[in-house]
C-alpha cells in the first residue's frame, strides 16, 4: 500500500448511518472534514450531516497520518474508525435582562427558576421574596411539585410555594452563608444545604422535623447532587468531592483533587468538577481507587464556576472570564465557545432543548440545542 493511502474500516453505533462490512483504501491526508464528506457522498445526505469520528478513545483532530503516528499506529493495520453525527453548535436563542447578579439558575419543567442577589427568585415570570429580608440569595432548587427552596447569604433559606397560595417560610440554618442546596423528586418535604463553615445538613419541611442529619467538610461547600435515592456528591474548596449515603450521610468515598474545588456535576459514574486553577477535571467513580483524575481539560482564563452534563459524553462550563464553553469528554480541546462576554458566568442550566448561562452581566443567555 502506498504510503500516501491508509486502509480504513468505518463502524458507527448509529443504526442509520450503518455501513456494509469492507475496507476503505483513502488519502491519509484526510482530516475530519474530509471524512465527513466523503460519508456524506456516500449516503447521499441532503442537506449534509456533519460527522466525528474517534480512533479509540480519541478524537480526530488532525489529518489520518498524523494521528497514526501520534497514536503509534503502523500504517499496515487497518485503522478502524468509529463515527457519528456530530454534535451542533447551540443556536443563541432570547436574552433576558434581570434586576441583578444572577446566582444560580435551574429548568424544572422547561421553565427556567433562578435566584438573584437582590434576594428574590423568579419562575415563569413571576417574582418571589421573603418578606423585610434582603440578603441576596445564592441557591435556588424546585422543591416537590410546586415550591421551590433558596438559601442566602445570611444563612437563611425561604422555602417559596410557586402557586403563591402560601406565604413564603424563612428559616435561619446557619450563621454562615449557604452555598448550595440540593433536592430530589422523590422527596418532595428534604432538602440538603451546604454552608460556608464546610456543613451539610438535611432539613424537612414536615411536621416541624427540622434538622435530619449533618456531615463536614473541612471548608466551604460550593457544590451538591443529589444523584440518587441513596447517594449524594458533594464539592468543597477543602479539594475533596465527597460520595455519601443519603440515609445517614455517612461518608463512602472522597476524591482528592490538587486545589479546591468551585463547581460539580455527575452522570451516571462520571463527574466533571471546575477549579480556581482555570482547569476542569473528569473523575470515573468506577477506578477501584476513586482518587486518580481521568482527564483535565484547560482553554478557561480565569476560575471555572459552573458546570453540567448536557448528554452522555458532552459538557457545558462556564467561568469568571465569562466564557461558556461546550466539551466532549473524549478530547481535551473544546468543541465550542458559545458564549463570550464581559461578565462573570455564575450559573448554567440544561435540558434536552437548551443551554441556559447568566451571571454578573445581568443578562440570563438561551442557547437552542438541535434535535
Amino acid at each position: 500500500m502506498s504510503t500516501d493511502t491508509v486502509r480504513i474500516r468505518f463502524v458507527t453505533k448509529c443504526e442509520e448511518y450503518a455501513l456494509p462490512p469492507g475496507d476503505f483504501d483513502v488519502s491519509s491526508s484526510l482530516n475530519r472534514k474530509g471524512l465527513s464528506d466523503a460519508l456524506n457522498q456516500v449516503f447521499d445526505l441532503d442537506p449534509p450531516v456533519p460527522f466525528d469520528f474517534k480512533i479509540g478513545p480519541h478524537f480526530l483532530r488532525q489529518s489520518l497520518s498524523q494521528a497514526m503516528k501520534l497514536l503509534q499506529i503502523s500504517t499496515e493495520d487497518v485503522l478502524i474508525i468509529e463515527f457519528f453525527p456530530a454534535f451542533r453548535l447551540p443556536v443563541p436563542d432570547k436574552e433576558m435582562t434581570t434586576d441583578a447578579w444572577i446566582s444560580c439558575l435551574r429548568l424544572k419543567d422547561s421553565n427556567l427558576l433562578y435566584s438573584l442577589y437582590d434576594g428574590s427568585i423568579r419562575y415563569n415570570e413571576n417574582v418571589y421574596k421573603a418578606s423585610n429580608k434582603s440578603s441576596p440569595m445564592k441557591c435556588v432548587a424546585p422543591l416537590g411539585s410546586n415550591e421551590a427552596v433558596a438559601g442566602d447569604l445570611d444563612g437563611n433559606v425561604t422555602i417559596f410555594d410557586l402557586s403563591n397560595q402560601n406565604e413564603p417560610q424563612s428559616f435561619s440554618l446557619s450563621n454562615e452563608p449557604i452555598q448550595t442546596v440540593a433536592t430530589f423528586p422523590a422527596f418532595e418535604n428534604l432538602f440538603i444545604i451546604g454552608s460556608c463553615d464546610g456543613t451539610i445538613s438535611m432539613w424537612s419541611t414536615s411536621a416541624n422535623d427540622g434538622t435530619l442529619l449533618s456531615a463536614m467538610h473541612g471548608d466551604s461547600v460550593q457544590a451538591l447532587q443529589w444523584v440518587d435515592e441513596k447517594t449524594l456528591m458533594s464539592a468543597s474548596l477543602d479539594r475533596t468531592i465527597k460520595i455519601w449515603d443519603v440515609e445517614k450521610l455517612a461518608e463512602k468515598a472522597s476524591l482528592s483533587a490538587s486545589c479546591g474545588i468551585l463547581c460539580l456535576s455527575a452522570h451516571d459514574s462520571l463527574i466533571v468538577t471546575g477549579h480556581p486553577d482555570r482547569s476542569i477535571r473528569l473523575w470515573d467513580t468506577r477506578a477501584e481507587e476513586h482518587r486518580s483524575v481521568v482527564r483535565e481539560f484547560k482553554s478557561h482564563t480565569n476560575w471555572v464556576s459552573t458546570i453540567s452534563w448536557v448528554n452522555n459524553e458532552v459538557f457545558v462550563s462556564g467561568g469568571y472570564d465569562g466564557a461558556v464553553k461546550l466539551w466532549n469528554m473524549g478530547t481535551q480541546v473544546p468543541l465550542f465557545t458559545i458564549s463570550q462576554h464581559d461578565e462573570k458566568v455564575l450559573s448554567v442550566a440544561v435540558n434536552s432543548k437548551e443551554i441556559v448561562a447568566g451571571g454578573s452581566g445581568q443578562t440570563i443567555h438561551h442557547f437552542s440545542l438541535s434535535e
